[in-house]
């Protein structure tokens, strides 16, 4: 995993309707996963990567049952 100080200060997030199958999709085609699904309590869930090129980025699934 990475730790915070190799983040850029901007991550751009894409709402998705499902963090697993989106994770499956990034990494099949070349992303890596930085940081693990994470539930946001009441909120949803995401996941952060890294392109191919180095780029950080996340995905964000909205569902109000998270824990």
């Amino acid at each position: 995993m990475m730790s915070i100080e190799d983040w850029p200060q901007t991550v751009n997030i894409v709402g998705v309707d499902s963090v697993d199958t989106f994770t499956e999709k990034i990494t099949q085609n070349g992303g890596v996963v930085a940081v693990e699904k994470e539930a946001i309590p009441g909120v949803g869930y995401s996941v952060y990567f890294k392109d191919p090129n180095g780029n950080a980025f996340g995905i964000f699934e909205a569902d109000e049952t998270a824990a």
